[in-house]
């Protein structure tokens, strides 16, 4: 496993780590969800997993 401290700052993550975001928010929205409430219970979900 690799541990990559800050991913969205590092110029090789970035541009992937955004590409799939994008990818699975329209995907998320074909479905007829709301692509930014999925977003933000993810990001949630991330942030309980950290403490």
């Amino acid at each position: 496993m690799i541990d990559i401290s800050d991913p969205l700052n590092d110029p090789q993550w970035k541009g992937p780590l955004e590409a799939g975001t994008k990818k699975y928010l329209n995907d998320v929205a074909a479905l007829g969800l709301d692509p930014q409430a999925v977003y933000e219970k993810a990001k949630e979900a991330s942030a309980a997993c950290k403490v």
